[in-house]
């Protein structure tokens, strides 16, 4: 059986697309921790963590808040933002180099698989 190699943060105040998106990792072999909020992502960051999968519409705070402060407290985490609102995504993503790449939660569970899989593949962000 293959090992587990990379750690997923899923910060998702939407449980259910949360736990899917969770239990689709899981099957390809991530070590995946789920957060509601940023309080608890916050306390997750304590832990190694590869890769952060951030909601960008959520009750407590937005994604594209809390990004900067992961960015600048974890700089080499991969970064992906996950929204159901594209354009809003594509505009948010331009303005600067915070995130990694995005995913479409319109996209299904294969693009988020393969989307997760480029970003911790060295050089292949985006």
């Amino acid at each position: 059986m293959e090992a587990i190699t990379h750690t997923i943060l899923i910060v998702d105040d939407d449980a259910m697309y949360r736990e899917l998106a969770a239990r689709t990792l899981r099957r390809h072999r991530y070590r995946v921790i789920e957060a509601n909020n940023w309080v608890e992502a916050n306390r997750a960051l304590r832990e190694p963590v590869d890769l952060v999968l951030l909601d960008l519409h959520m009750r407590s705070v937005d994604g594209d808040q809390i990004a900067p402060v992961i960015r600048k407290h974890h700089p080499d985490i991969r970064l992906l933002l996950i929204s159901a609102d594209d354009t809003h995504v594509l505009q948010r993503l331009t303005r600067d180099d915070t995130f990694d790449g995005y995913v479409s939660k319109n996209g299904g569970l294969k693009l988020l698989v393969e989307s997760v899989q480029q970003a911790l593949t060295p050089g292949k962000a985006g």
